[in-house]
């Protein structure tokens, strides 16, 4: 191979490189949209995404509700084989987070979300039967899931709970605790301020198949008459001034072993 040849190849070969560094620069932001709608299977969307898969802006939309947010990609961690997005909502502090994203890895770092409770349909499309009220604060210093499981813990806080059907109104404030402990997540369910009281605990297999199952007892008070509506959808058996309760579900993020 001559001098002239051994140039030419060198020349091709840095066009190539620079030109796959420009198709890296130039990801489009919708592919971020494509990877979210897959992780969360169809629960959350980013909508009107615009700028790259490295920095830009969209809405994310939660079933009716969007809060447009910006994001910043880290590459550093790409060396990893890893996808670290800082992300806020630009118009307001109700959301902030530094996400990791990796082969069936989902980490939350620093992560703080206030919505209102109506998205919650967007999970579990039953309770759009009473229109739920109040907000919804998710909250997690460290939470990873993988498909080995969940490990660190996150809060998810009902705040000024209520609903629109049945004149419901306001009852409390009620907390769901996630705590991962050899890969299952393990769930606290307790009442922090309210006439109702409502305690359970469960599990969630986070890498598994998804599965939910959250056992508990309510204690309706003088609420009592206001809740019957509402007990069906809890399976809710009578069992002296109290009742008690059953939930089985799933919720999914792509992750299965």
């Amino acid at each position: 191979m001559n001098m002239s040849t051994r140039r030419g190849l060198g020349i091709a070969l840095l066009g190539l490189v620079l030109y796959l560094i420009f198709l890296i620069v130039t990801v489009p932001a919708y592919w971020l949209g494509e990877g979210l709608l897959r992780l969360t299977a169809g629960r959350l969307q980013l909508q009107h995404a615009t700028g790259s898969l490295w920095h830009g802006t969209g809405v994310l939309q939660a079933g009716a509700h969007g809060v447009t947010i910006e994001w910043n990609v880290q590459p550093a961690m790409l060396l990893m084989g890893k996808l670290r997005i800082r992300l806020h909502s630009r118009n307001d502090s109700s959301i902030q987070s530094t996400l990791t994203i990796g082969y069936r890895l989902l980490g939350l770092h620093d992560t703080e979300a206030e919505l209102p409770a109506a998205v919650v349909a967007t999970l579990y499309p039953p309770a759009a039967f009473i229109a739920p009220t109040g907000k919804l604060r998710f909250s997690s210093a460290e939470t990873e899931i993988g498909s080995q499981g969940m490990t660190g813990e996150a809060r998810l806080s009902w705040v000024g709970a209520g609903g629109k059907l049945g004149g419901v109104g306001e009852v409390g404030d009620y907390q769901l605790t996630a705590t991962g402990e050899n890969g299952v997540a393990r769930l606290r369910l307790e009442t922090l301020r309210g006439d109702i009281n409502i305690t359970g605990s469960g599990q969630w297999q986070a890498a598994g198949d998804g599965s939910i199952q959250l056992d508990g007892t309510l204690v309706p008070g003088p609420r009592e008459a206001m809740m019957a509506p509402l007990l069906p959808l809890l399976n809710a058996q009578r069992n002296g001034d109290q009742y008690t309760f059953s939930y089985t579900g799933r919720l999914l993020f792509g992750l299965k072993r």
